[in-house]
């Protein structure tokens, strides 16, 4: 897929997107945390590659949004909701059915999405002391599901691997099962960049590196079950 199609190249109204870089950074950072040797290094790459994770939910969310042809007053007064009231909007909009709140690759993400506030909205709450008591630190439990520390010190690159395939399996389940969106749409929602294109719900697909590919096999496989990427070699 160009970035720019024939069609609107005299004179293209294009959306900044990064959903499939953030995508990208989300299966690098847990690959390259997995591999770092132990201590901070591997650490800092876990809680880079939740906080990616994080990202990317808010992200997709904001891209359904704007793949709807809504005033500018709805759209900016939408734009307030948190991620999941803009996906359950979007799906309403599109099917008159709503998010299955219930469903456990919801409740999944919604886990998810709390831990940005867990970062970034720090809050007393009641922690225990755990290990001894001159060197013993607070404990401040874990998610109910996930079983992800609230304290991001223990971030591990096992706790970005769940984080991740969290994230996922719900947009596979949102815009698979729920919104029954082929993966062509799915990637001009999420990937193309021009507004025509977007709103016409053309089809797309994106070519990118090989090793991209296999990375993302490796990695996070249930991406391309819902984003149409495909490989090319590169000649060399």
């Amino acid at each position: 897929m160009n970035e720019i199609s024939a069609a609107c190249a005299e004179d293209p109204k294009l959306v900044d997107k990064r959903h499939l870089t953030i995508v990208m950074d989300v299966v690098r950072l847990s690959q390259l945390a997995l591999t770092a040797a132990d201590g901070p290094p591997k650490q800092t790459l876990s809680r880079a590659a939740i906080g990616a994770a994080v990202l990317l939910t808010e992200c997709t969310a904001n891209s359904c949004l704007h793949a709807l042809p809504l005033p500018s007053k709805l759209a900016e007064d939408l734009d307030r909701l948190p991620a999941l009231a803009k996906l359950d909007f979007y799906l309403f909009a599109a099917t008159a059915k709503q998010i299955d709140r219930a469903c456990r690759e919801t409740q999944l993400v919604a886990e998810v999405l709390k831990l940005r506030d867990q970062i970034a909205h720090p809050k007393p709450k009641r922690g225990q002391i755990a290990g001894e008591s001159l060197e013993g630190r607070a404990d401040y439990g874990a998610t109910k599901e996930l079983k992800v520390p609230y304290d991001t010190r223990e971030w591990t690159p096992a706790t970005a691997q769940l984080v991740s395939n969290a994230v996922f399996a719900f947009l596979k389940k949102f815009f698979l099962d729920w919104c029954q969106h082929s993966k062509g749409h799915v990637t001009t929602i999420l990937v193309a960049r021009e507004e025509r294109m977007i709103r016409e719900k053309v089809e797309t697909f994106v070519q990118m590196p090989a090793e991209d590919i296999r990375l993302i096999r490796a990695q996070n496989p249930e991406v391309l079950t819902f984003l149409d990427l495909r490989g090319t070699e590169i000649a060399g």
